[in-house]
């Protein structure tokens, strides 16, 4: 039997980008044709495998939960019952066992002093800022040389004998109170007449000049720079002085100055009051001396 003649199909003729033939025969020939099926695999199927819902496995039950359960007979317990660890106190017998206990009070043999010597230190003042006292102490005994060290002379109040700019004695088996002190000469004038001069010595810092009933300038202590004493003194300006007269320096102050800087030998004319009074004050000396002892 003859099939009856159709009309004849014709494929159309498909050309291939001549590119996408190079890319194909390219990877033919270096044998990543695989690699590159695996990738479009990989795209494929990647949203169906994200758009899964992940498993959730419960975590592992604990002991404590499984007795829980089988003493409700299998059925859920909505809530569990935390008990607190009541361990209380150790005992020293299982804690020191095989070891004897140590009494910290008690003393093992006696200290001997026998050959003991102790060597006289004298430190030197510590440098404070300005308005502190410094101090040092010393051990008694023996110096270094052999000889004994001499004791403070003076006393009280006023401390030794050491004058302001010299090395205060060092004394012996107590501790020595030190501070800043000056010599000071103030002269008054009056109307123009000018009164006998004033010496006053060791005067120690926040002491008002020349006394609390006029206190003219207040003793503060050394000027520094830095962490050093300059040698220069500073003055705390009473707020009743309208004039200011001589080679100081201020530090503070717009009008009238507050706070001189005063060199020793270098005297400063302050006028003080209503009435005008002259004061000159010069600082002769600045220095350490001794306040007092324990």
């Amino acid at each position: 039997m003859k099939r009856p003649k159709g009309p004849e199909l014709k494929m159309p003729d498909l050309k291939v980008p001549a590119f996408l033939a190079d890319v194909y025969y390219d990877l033919r020939d270096r044998r990543l044709l695989p690699l590159i099926g695996l990738v479009v695999v990989a795209i494929v199927a990647t949203p169906f495998l994200l758009g899964q819902k992940p498993e959730t496995t419960a975590p592992p039950e604990t002991p404590g939960v499984i007795q829980a359960l089988k003493e409700s007979g299998g059925r859920r317990v909505s809530s569990l019952t935390v008990v607190e660890a009541n361990p209380g106190l150790r005992d020293y017998r299982k804690r020191l066992r095989g070891r004897e206990p140590l009494d910290p009070f008690r003393v093992v043999g006696k200290p001997s002093l026998k050959g003991a010597q102790l060597n006289e230190v004298t430190a030197a003042p510590a440098s404070g800022s300005s308005g502190e006292t410094s101090s040092t102490s010393t051990t008694n005994g023996s110096s270094a040389g052999g000889g004994s060290a001499p004791a403070p002379s003076g006393g009280g109040a006023g401390g030794g004998g050491a004058q302001p700019g010299e090395l205060p004695p060092s004394g012996k088996g107590h501790l020595v109170l030190y501070s800043y002190a000056i010599d000071v000469r103030i002269v008054k004038s009056v109307g123009g007449q000018a009164q006998e001069p004033i010496v006053r010595k060791r005067v120690l810092m926040q002491t008002p000049l020349p006394g609390e009933k006029e206190p003219v300038v207040t003793f503060m202590g050394p000027a520094r720079e830095g962490e050093k004493a300059t040698g220069k003194a500073l003055l705390l300006v009473s707020n009743q002085v309208t004039e200011i007269a001589g080679d100081a320096k201020c530090l503070s102050g717009d009008e009238i100055c507050q706070l001189l800087e005063v060199e020793p030998g270098f005297p400063v004319v302050l006028t003080y009051g209503e009435d005008g009074v002259k004061y000159t004050i010069d600082v002769l000396k600045l220095g350490l001396v001794v306040t007092g002892h324990t």
